[in-house]
């Protein structure tokens, strides 16, 4: 999965990000978005937001994918289009009383890749979102700012289904302090060594 030794694949993944070789801008403008003046904010400039995930892409060859907090698929996007061994992507969003369309997200994964795509908004042990998750996924993404126990709860849930040598990514640690003290424990529990990475808001990354 990751074409690297860990301790490598660190040291290559923290000197393109120290490089900021890219623009935010650059990867982005591709994608659809909400409101246009979002385009000039800072975080999607930014080349360590959306640019951990095309540098990312170098260096891993995952078969699928799957992300937890789907919206407008940015992040996935951008690593699915510099990554063409994906042949799968599922898109997960957990409801809520403010209920949002993932029209444009879809929108956004269907540019980027041509394999099989699915997209579920409901909650993790709906029926029908099991069956969707049954098997295998080489990638997980989750990019939901979720507190300490739904990001428990998500990294749990997800953590049979994660094919060995798998990858799951979590964003937003440094941002969001609750979900980085539950993906150090997260990874404690199971004995992994995790990444953490200088990215805009914090990214984590544990292999199984």
């Amino acid at each position: 999965m990751i074409k690297l030794e860990l301790k490598e694949f660190k040291k290559a993944l923290d000197s393109n990000l120290e490089s900021r070789s890219i623009s935010g801008k650059v990867i982005l403008d591709r994608f659809c978005v909400i409101d246009e003046s979002s385009r000039r904010s800072a975080s999607y400039v930014d080349p360590n937001y959306s640019g951990f995930y095309y540098h990312l892409s170098k260096y891993v060859s995952p078969c699928s994918l799957l992300e937890i907090g789907f919206d407008l698929g940015l992040l996935s996007g951008t690593f699915l289009s510099s990554c063409k061994t994906v042949k799968k992507f599922l898109g997960y969003r957990q409801i809520n009383k403010e209920f949002t369309s993932t029209r444009l997200g879809e929108r956004n994964i269907k540019r980027s890749i041509k394999g099989d795509r699915n997209f579920y908004m409901g909650n993790l042990y709906d029926f029908n979102f099991e069956q969707l998750i049954s098997g295998e996924w080489d990638m997980v993404f989750i990019t939901d700012e979720s507190h300490y126990d739904k990001h428990l709860e998500y990294l749990d849930f997800i953590w049979p289904s994660v094919s060995e040598n798998g990858i799951i990514v979590c964003e937003y640690l440094n941002k969001n302090k609750p979900a980085k003290d539950a993906f150090m424990a997260f990874c404690e529990s199971k004995n992994r060594q995790p990444l953490l990475f200088a990215t805009r808001y914090g990214t984590g990354l544990v292999q199984k």
